[in-house]
C-alpha cells in the first residue's frame, strides 16, 4: 500500500519533504520502527495516571454491552474497580492489557473554528 501511495504522488507530480525513501533525520516512518518511541510516551501516560491497563476479556466486554442494550442505553465503558488480587489473577491468566485513556469527568471544551466553543461532558464519553 505504501508504494501505491508513493506512486500516486509521483503520477500527480507531487513530491514530499520527508518520508520513506527520503534521506532525512525525521524518521523512522513505519509504525513498528517507532515502537520504542510509542512505548516511552505510553509509559509517561501510565505514570501520570492519564491512562491505565484494562484486562477485560472479549466475553466480559460483550456482556457489558448486552446489559446496556437490554436496558436500552448507550454502552459507556467504565473502568472497573478491581482489587489487587483480581488484577494479579487476570495477569496470571495471561490476559494482555489494553491501554485505555482516562477521560476527565468535567466538561471538555473544544474551540471549533466554525461552531465556536463545543462542550462535551466527560461522563458521556
Amino acid at each position: 500500500m505504501e508504494q501505491a501511495i508513493l506512486d500516486g504522488f509521483e503520477r500527480l507530480g507531487m513530491d514530499r519533504d520527508a518520508g520513506p525513501g527520503k534521506e532525512d533525520e525525521k524518521g523512522p516512518y513505519h509504525q513498528m520502527e517507532r515502537l520504542p518511541i510509542h512505548r516511552k510516551y505510553l509509559q509517561q501516560l501510565l505514570d501520570r495516571g492519564l491512562a491505565y491497563e484494562a484486562r477485560e476479556s472479549p466475553e466480559e466486554l460483550t456482556a457489558m454491552r448486552d446489559i446496556a442494550e437490554k436496558a436500552r442505553r448507550a454502552f459507556i465503558y467504565r473502568k472497573p474497580a478491581y482489587t489487587e488480587a483480581q488484577i494479579t489473577a487476570r495477569k496470571a491468566e495471561g490476559r494482555i492489557p489494553v491501554i485505555r485513556l482516562v477521560v476527565p469527568q468535567e466538561p471538555i471544551v473544544v474551540k471549533d473554528h466554525i461552531k465556536g466553543d463545543v462542550t462535551f461532558h466527560g461522563k458521556d464519553i
